[in-house]
């Protein structure tokens, strides 16, 4: 999984783990095993306001923006 940082102003804290295709943010699991090659999540789908923007499969690796 590739994580990219987006830098905001915040009080919040996020801690951010990953297990396989599932990535946890402050204890709420989001599993992406659904995702296959060139697949996208809008970020519109994800109900959480961590995510940046969409998540995408590009071959094995999920691309993920924090």
């Amino acid at each position: 999984m590739i994580i990219n940082m987006s830098p905001v102003r915040s009080d919040s804290r996020i801690f951010v783990s990953v297990n396989g295709n599932a990535i946890s943010i402050n204890d709420e699991v989001f599993d992406f095993s659904p995702l296959q090659d060139g697949d996208t999540l809008p970020r519109a789908a994800i109900d959480s306001p961590w995510f940046a923007s969409d998540v995408t499969r590009v071959g094995s690796e999920l691309h993920v923006s924090l």
